[in-house]
């Protein structure tokens, strides 16, 4: 099925990233607006559940997940983060450290593979 000119050009290219427990994921820039949401409580821990909620996607582009319409940012960051609960800091702070570069710097990824989902 042929996209729509609109759908391709909201297509958003999303990144692997190699963690340091070996395993690969994906993950997309979040938007600037989501950005400025997450700093309003970025000194809590949920911001980082908020974050990864967010940017983490599937191997087919698809985000791994969904913030519920009665959620505030803040449950959906603490919801995120019960379910990573076993993933250890190191890994968290990989993942959030890349975020921000392919949100706020995405020049500086552009020689690693980009797949469009």
């Amino acid at each position: 099925m042929a996209l729509s000119i609109i759908e391709r050009i909201n297509k958003r290219a999303f990144y692997p990233l190699k963690m340091v427990n070996g395993e690969t994921i994906h993950l997309r820039a979040v938007k600037n607006d989501k950005l400025t949401a997450a700093r309003a409580f970025h000194e809590k821990e949920e911001s980082v559940g908020y974050l990864i909620g967010l940017a983490v996607v599937s191997d087919a582009g698809q985000r791994e997940f969904e913030q519920r319409t009665d959620e505030s940012d803040i449950e959906f960051g603490a919801r995120i983060l019960e379910l990573i609960a076993d993933m250890g800091p190191d890994v968290r702070e990989q993942i959030v450290k890349k975020i921000f570069q392919i949100s706020n710097e995405p020049s500086s990824v552009q020689a690693e593979a980009i797949v469009k989902n």
